[in-house]
């Protein structure tokens, strides 16, 4: 993930806890629901721009974790010790349940051969994954140690256009935020254990702000410095969406990244198997939303994959490589494959087809993959089969 130097990290450490009972998350638990697999591609739901108000988007990112696991399963390489009473197969299904069930049920999954996705800088650390999601360009930033960006993002344009609407990011890296916008004032942040903006609307409830005050308390394994771990930083995050329901919220995990650069496969399994029962719950809450007759967007997705070593990812090439889950109100099941590659650039458009944003005319912007008929050229023949 971070590299950085400013929160250096331990390496080598060995794991003395077992993840499994650090990540207490059974309640997040959504039951996979199955559908036929089909090949499918984005569509939006043309409405008027006026009804963009009753959107909600929600963008989680898990950081590091490789497209193998998603696509393909446990390595057989690394997975010799995985615990079986948390996955009990090699099939990706059985490593992020959730998500292949949402994948089946109408969204897109991105990442096969056929369908890539990848991030832009050649770096491949995280603060630059993360400003190429926010920002929709390729990012200025190529290292971990940028600081706050200097140029807008989709989250600065969001609120210049409707100030009124709440965006929030809640991530167990405290620096997500210097990648989220040039203006942070206005969003609702907790980042890291001690990171906080909007703190009314951080403890709007006796709930959200006990678990505000559990994980400012907690020890930061397995990060360091600052570092929140992954199950307080989700029940914040649950408790924020109940609390709250804003517009956008941005959930960032880190455990996956941290557990692979102590070299820790199984627990870097059992991290992504967490943060699947996270998407679970997230995903029942936007269905939710939607019974009640608010149009949703979920994105999932990684700021950098891995070398091929595993621990790593910095300045290696196939690390670029990543991928993503696309579901909600706008997008719907089509029998038409897609060829052509896709960026983490493209996310940001996306969201602003969803909404109703002006697009970003940049020359380094990525393309909405919602947008039809005009990108039908671009997006026609584009793989999402699971694999």
């Amino acid at each position: 993930m971070h590299g950085a130097q400013r929160f250096p990290k331990p390496q080598g450490m060995l794991v003395v806890a077992c993840l499994s009972a650090l990540f207490l998350v059974s309640e997040w638990s959504s039951p996979a629901i199955g559908a036929k697999q089909s090949v499918r591609e984005l569509q939006p739901e043309l409405l008027p721009r006026d009804a963009a108000t009753s959107e909600i988007v929600v963008v989680m990112a898990l950081d590091g974790v490789r497209w193998q696991e998603i696509l393909k399963g446990v390595d057989p390489h690394f997975g010799k010790n995985v615990d079986r009473r948390r996955i009990t197969s090699n099939a990706p299904e059985a490593v992020t349940p959730n998500l292949h069930a949402i994948a089946k049920r109408g969204g897109v999954l991105l990442g096969s051969d056929d369908a890539r996705i990848s991030a832009s800088s050649p770096s491949t650390v995280s603060l630059p994954g993360y400003s190429e999601i926010f920002s929709g360009r390729t990012p200025l930033c190529a290292s971990n140690d940028c600081g706050p960006t200097q140029h807008e993002t989709l989250l600065d344009e969001w609120h210049t256009a409707r100030p009124k609407a709440r965006l929030a990011v809640v991530s167990s890296w405290s620096r997500i935020p210097y990648a989220a916008a040039k203006n942070t004032a206005p969003l609702d942040i907790s980042a890291g254990r001690s990171l906080v903006t909007n703190k009314d609307a951080l403890c709007a409830t006796p709930e959200l702000c006990e678990e505000l005050e559990n994980g400012r308390r907690i020890a930061a394994w397995p990060g360091d410095g600052d570092y929140r771990p992954d199950h307080a930083t989700a029940r914040v995050a649950l408790a924020y969406l109940r609390a709250n329901k804003p517009h956008f919220a941005f959930i960032g995990l880190g455990d996956t990244d941290e557990h692979a650069h102590h070299g820790d496969y199984p627990s870097y399994l059992n991290a992504l198997h967490s943060a699947d029962e996270v998407l679970g719950a997230v995903y029942q809450w936007l269905q939710e939303q939607e019974r009640n007759g608010t149009r949703t967007l979920l994105i999932v997705t990684a700021d950098h994959g891995r070398s091929s070593g595993f621990s790593q990812h910095t300045n290696c090439p196939e690390a670029a490589r990543v991928w993503a889950l696309i579901a909600g109100s706008g997008v719907t099941a089509r029998e038409r494959p897609l060829t052509l590659g896709h960026r983490l650039a493209d996310i940001a458009p996306t969201i602003r087809e969803f909404v109703g944003l002006a697009r970003d005319t940049s020359a380094s912007a990525g393309s909405s993959l919602l947008d039809f008929p005009h990108a039908h050229s671009r997006l026609t023949d584009s793989a999402v089969a699971v694999h």
